[in-house]
């Protein structure tokens, strides 16, 4: 399943700021105010209500006014467990309030059924808002109450949150003994819908552990028990988990078959989303299947009922599931936009995601802060009865209470003004640091999205970036005794290779465009699309016809300014040659980079040309010429680009050269192609030793 993990930064950015001034003449009223707050608490009893209600229901109002007004601990405690379950989903916060209100008064009882239940409910909670080690030890507190008031019912069911929470926890060997404890029990009270989730829960386990027989039995199991019960949106669920479990296997057609009974619910049912799910897991299965005409079509069904039912989620899936389909298609301006759409509805439910549980995150402070009135709530009751004893004797208290509280006032004013410019200019410095602590966080929060979102770009580039090197199939049918040394600088690289076949002739190039990088990659696609044009377009074989064709498509690309305007200066440094097995002879043409050929021992250098790729001709270059070659059986070649050779390290911390290059190349001969990339790269790399790559490396080998 498609997933994104969401992180939630608490920030201030909203906050209103007050100016030290307002600060210190609030910070005079509020010592005032706590004094006389003091005066109050020691005349009366305070009670402070829990939570403001909602727009709640009329049940869960009349069980409020239950709670309330009841003289019975007894009855207060049921009524707050039907006060809980008719408001867990509707008002969270209340919920935990109140579970917490009743499980101080079922302490005091001492009944540990009632204990159990808000125990449960407090787990339910933490669940819910994902603390999960919080919501165990809730979980085991329930159990061991029921365990002691001897509720087997209440037990089995806090069994399967305590293995909803291990398994969330990844620990699954204890998260599958707590889902298969309550089986008998619930089989013997004829519970079908509870065992369907247990073994849904079970197959879960397995599909995690990547058991995939044991999973999809499992489903198979819960889906039987949800079709006897016509729980129609449970037997889809069912489809789709199991048909997940075929994907995963590879075998798409038994994936595609399940996936489409779950479609043919969720439609019936009219639940637009599910309906969008369905359709983007049915265009994963074709994608799995390489039927991407199949894949396309149910890609752009979920998109547009995605679109529909306003679901960000699916929509964003749509869009990776086109973005998949192009690039495997080959059509690179649609798999652009379409990287782009996703890249940027992924940002969007980041966002969304960020907002959620900033505002769950401030629900939750207010709900804690408040939990500390529970015990108040508790002895309403008794503090009523109190005040009605205490009547006559209040007359009196209420004198001398006066007269105390007339001395400490006096004694408070004075310690005020005492203390009062001390205490500003430690509050004027506290503000000043609290203001430059919050902007160096927002631009630190700034910069690390806008770093994460380039990264994330950059990633779905390389994809694009691969699409357009030689297939492993196109490198074995045409060079079969061969090795490819690439390894990028950065994540996307300026070099790339290309390979052809033309009139009986193998086209061969090692290409180093401008710079490394991004700018790198972009004039790789560049390059790439002029050769194919070449050579596909133009039908031309011939290496000097291919460079002059590629010099001038690289100028019309990259050139087209006015002549006010500064010209583009990026080109590329490149080797090419063709090789013609039947009659042994290559012709080469190169620009700036050589091409080697290493025969008994010796090596054999193929001189570039240095005109630029990318300058116009003129009366004094009027185009590349090529040199002719005959082979001999058992000749390597050798085209590379400078990454190699212009690496620093050594003992001396030099760069290898041409010269060490070559002789690296004759000590090698002796070894098969692929022996002789390992051995390149471990002596790239024991040369290197510490010191950071230079430049993108690319190295191709031929044998004949």
């Amino acid at each position: 399943m498609k997933m994104i993990a969401a992180q939630t930064r608490q920030t201030r950015n909203n906050t209103e700021r007050i100016s030290p001034n307002t600060r210190r003449q609030e910070m005079g009223s509020a010592f005032l105010r706590q004094i006389i707050l003091l005066i109050c608490v020691f005349f009366s009893g305070i009670f402070i209500s829990p939570p403001a209600s909602g727009a709640g229901s009329q049940k869960a109002d009349s069980l409020l006014n239950i709670i309330h007004h009841s003289a019975d601990d007894t009855v207060k405690v049921q009524n707050i467990i039907r006060f809980c379950q008719e408001v867990r989903f509707s008002d969270p916060e209340k919920f935990l309030f109140y579970s917490k209100a009743g499980l101080e008064l079922a302490k005091k009882l001492n009944e540990k059924s009632a204990e159990g239940r808000f125990y449960n409910f407090i787990g339910k909670y933490y669940e819910t808002t994902s603390e999960f080690p919080v919501a165990l030890k809730c979980y085991l507190q329930a159990s061991a109450c029921f365990e002691q008031s001897k509720d087997s019912t209440s037990l089995a069911y806090v069994n399967i949150g305590i293995g909803n929470v291990h398994y969330m926890l990844k620990n699954y060997d204890e998260a599958l003994k707590s889902y298969l404890a309550p089986i008998p029990y619930l089989a013997r009270i004829g519970d079908k819908p509870g065992i369907a989730r247990l073994y849904n829960n079970i197959g879960n386990i397995y599909y995690s552990r990547d058991n995939k027989p044991e999973a999809l039995k499992y489903y198979q199991q819960s889906l039987k028990l949800k079709i006897e019960i016509n729980d129609q949106e449970g037997v889809a669920y069912s489809y789709n988990n199991i048909a997940l479990v075929y994907s995963d296997s590879g075998n798409f057609q038994d994936a595609i078959e399940n996936f489409l009974k779950a479609l043919v619910i969720r439609d019936s049912m009219g639940d637009t989303k599910a309906i969008s799910a369905s359709l983007n897991y049915l265009s994963s299965a074709y994608i799995g299947e390489k039927d991407f005409v199949m894949a396309l079509s149910y890609a752009q069904q979920a998109i547009e009922v995605a679109q529909k039912a306003n679901s960000q989620f699916e929509l964003m899936s749509g869009y990776q599931n086109l973005l998949e389909i192009y690039s495997a298609k080959k059509d690179f301006e649609r798999a652009y936009e379409s990287a782009l759409t996703f890249i940027s509805l992924k940002d969007s439910i980041y966002n969304e995601t960020t907002t959620s549980q900033i505002a769950e995150m401030q629900a939750k402070y207010e709900n804690e802060k408040q939990a500390s009135k529970i015990l108040l709530l508790n002895k309403d009751k008794a503090l009523q009865d109190a005040e009605i004893r205490s009547q006559t004797n209040q007359k009196y208290i209420f004198i001398a209470g006066f007269i105390f509280a007339l001395i400490l006032l006096v004694l408070a004013i004075f310690s005020y003004r005492k203390i009062k410019f001390q205490h500003n200019i430690i509050e004027e410095k506290n503000e000043e640091l609290n203001q430059r602590n919050e902007e160096i966080s927002n631009q630190r929060d700034e910069i690390e999205k806008k770093n994460k979102n380039i990264t994330d770009s950059i990633k779905y580039a390389v994809q694009i970036q691969k699409a357009i090197l030689p297939t492993k199939e196109t490198i074995e049918r045409l060079i079969p005794d061969s090795f490819i040394l690439f390894r990028p600088k950065d994540i996307v690289s300026g070099d790339f290779y290309w390979l052809a076949e033309k009139h009986g002739k193998v086209l061969i190039s090692a290409i180093d465009c401008t710079g490394h990088g991004v700018p790198g990659a972009f004039m790789s696609i560049v390059g790439n699309n002029i050769l194919k044009q070449a050579v596909n377009e133009f039908d031309l074989s011939s290496p000097d016809e291919i460079l002059n064709c590629l010099s001038r498509g690289v100028n019309e690309t990259l050139r087209q300014q006015t002549m006010h305007e500064s010209e583009v200066k990026d080109g590329m440094d490149l080797s090419l040659c063709t090789v013609n097995r039947e009659k042994m002879v290559m012709q080469f043409a190169g620009v700036n980079n050589p091409m080697y050929i290493v025969r008994k021992g010796e090596v054999l250098i193929c001189e570039p040309e240095k005109y630029p790729i990318g300058e116009p001709f003129h009366d004094e270059f009027y185009g590349y010429s090529h040199k002719e070659y005959a082979l001999e059986k058992g000749d390597a070649l050798y085209l590379f680009s400078d990454g190699y050779i212009d690496q620093f390290g050594g003992p001396n911390r030099k760069k290898i050269l041409s010269k060490r290059f070559r002789e690296i190349l004759v000590s090698v001969q002796h070894l098969s192609m692929q022996q002789q990339r390992t051995e390149l790269i471990r002596v790239f790399d024991e040369w290197r030793g510490g010191i950071e790559q230079y430049d993108d490396v690319l190295v191709l080998g031929i044998r004949i």
